[in-house]
């Protein structure tokens, strides 16, 4: 955000927030033919980790781009908490033994 001016991927880590930057939006007319969603994704402890962003010509504009954003990172999201849970379990396991 503070070095490409308004963007989906830089507002939502600015932010830690899904966001949708339609068009003109942009900060850049360079991306003004764009619409853009990002969702930010943490880690099980709560670090911010990577954003997930959809974007499309800002004429095929579709408003199911951020909710599938905000679905994707949260599944990318329960898959890390799966699999830390497993390395508890699996640590709890060889302590038991």
């Amino acid at each position: 955000e503070d070095k490409r001016g308004t963007n989906a991927i830089g507002t939502a880590l600015a932010l830690a927030k899904p966001v949708r930057i339609h068009g003109d939006e942009h900060y850049l007319q360079l991306h003004g033919f764009l619409t853009c969603s990002a969702c930010p994704i943490f880690s099980p402890s709560g670090e911010f980790i990577g954003v997930v962003d959809i974007s499309a010509p800002a004429k095929r504009e579709t408003q199911q781009a951020l909710a599938l954003a905000i679905l994707a990172a949260e599944s990318i999201e329960n898959r890390l908490l799966w699999q830390e849970s497993q390395k508890q379990q699996a640590g709890i396991i060889e302590e038991i033994r």
